[in-house]
């Protein structure tokens, strides 16, 4: 087997979604020169299979099974997770390995966990008669694809379907792993969320940790009115998913968290926040910070994040308040990186690009996913600002974490 073209992912730093206060940095799903889905090679090389619907011609010869292999470990309610342990990659790659899908599954979620230090993607995902629904070369994700996959540090998510133009089959899907360490063993799981009809609304856990900003601690937080007002903030905006916020707990940490000076590293600041999501219940992990570096106002650990991985360096989102201002931004900003966690890309990015769900308006600044949100999420909600689109919905209601019963 070749080894893939591999000196430059060693440079890439961890794949964070930031939304900006005073100016650029890198964020997910910025295609940029510099950042375009993490990678600077052309969308012509990267979807030569995926797009123009050619076959996946390998001969399954080194295919791993997860269904064989592990069997149902996990099933609550309409949640099913499958878990197959010491997946060899090797050459950069691992075996290809199937997935079951049947007549009621709806979407379906890969997460991979390993290295602090490895950069993890997907090189191929393809429908059961071999059609290729995403491919890249290289560990790179492809840009546009029909299915966006984007690689990330340690523990890594890719959502099928993320887009109403993927439209799951029944049968056996076929998927390899790619890593930015020659050999090395993973984990793999399968999240399947099956139902026999289409997904309409959703509930979310989220887990608030609390670093003592504003002197706010898990004794007190209820008689907040900046927590007050973000969650209502939260509800309203979510509401237009047809999602609901369901429970919310609030965890104290230590106050050395306040202030996160680095992002990216393995044993960065950033990664040492989002570990202490390990002593959590499930939830989406929610960090209030002081500060964050280059005037970020929220960082994701993810497109989507792996919201089943706990205490990983990419088990959540962080977002900075400085403890005395009023907060008003606070709901909308978590909205929007909770939306990157869930699965959502910019609808557009600071280079003029957009997502590739045809709904979303070029350049709207009214959209909750739009790169420049934060010029306007001071601003009281209205009905024209934070709006989430209809192909938007498809996508966090495709996350089976919104359907956890």
């Amino acid at each position: 087997m070749n080894t893939p073209n591999v000196p430059d992912w060693h440079s890439i730093p961890r794949f964070l979604c930031a939304l900006l206060l005073l100016f650029a940095v890198v964020a997910c799903g910025s295609s940029s020169s510099n950042t375009s889905d993490a990678t600077n090679q052309t969308a012509d090389t990267l979807t030569s299979d995926a797009d123009n619907g050619q076959a996946d011609t390998s001969d399954g010869s080194n295919t791993i099974s997860l269904g064989d292999a592990t069997g149902l470990l996990q099933s609550k309610a309409d949640i099913e997770i499958e878990k197959l342990e010491n997946v060899e990659i090797g050459s950069y790659r691992s075996p290809t390995l199937n997935v079951t899908v049947t007549e009621e599954t709806q979407s379906f979620m890969i997460l991979v966990q390993g290295s602090p230090l490895t950069v993890y993607g997907l090189l191929k995902l393809a429908e059961p008669d071999g059609t290729l629904i995403y491919s890249a070369p290289t560990l790179y994700s492809c840009s546009p694809c029909k299915n966006r996959i984007l690689p990330t540090t340690e523990a890594a998510a890719f959502l099928v379907p993320n887009s109403p133009k993927v439209t799951l089959k029944p049968g056996t899907y076929t998927f390899q792993i790619g890593g930015t360490t020659e050999t090395e063993s993973v984990t793999v799981q399968i999240v399947r969320y099956q139902s026999p009809t289409r997904l309409s609304a959703g509930k979310l856990a989220l887990n608030f940790f609390l670093t003592g900003v504003g002197g706010v601690t898990s004794a007190n937080v209820n008689e907040s009115p900046v927590y007050t007002k973000l969650l209502s903030d939260m509800a309203n905006i979510y509401t237009q998913a047809g999602i609901t916020i369901d429970n919310v707990r609030y965890y104290d940490i230590p106050e050395t968290f306040q202030s996160i000076k680095s992002t990216t590293g393995g044993d960065d600041d950033l990664s040492k926040l989002f570990r202490q999501s390990s002593i959590a219940d499930e939830g989406i992990n929610i960090f209030i910070v002081r500060s964050l570096p280059s005037g970020i106002l929220g960082i994701a650990g993810g497109i989507p994040g792996p919201a089943w991985i706990k205490g990983a360096a990419t088990s959540g989102v962080a977002v900075r308040w400085n403890g005395t201002s009023t907060g008003d931004y606070l709901g909308a900003v978590i909205a929007h990186e909770v939306g990157h966690f869930l699965g959502l890309f910019h609808s557009t990015e600071q280079d003029g690009s957009d997502d590739y769900l045809d709904d979303t308006l070029h350049d709207d600044t009214n959209n909750l996913m739009h790169w420049t949100g934060d010029t306007s999420q001071a601003l009281p909600l209205v009905e024209t600002n934070h709006r989430i689109s209809v192909d938007q919905r498809f996508v966090l209601l495709s996350n089976p974490f919104v359907h956890l019963r």
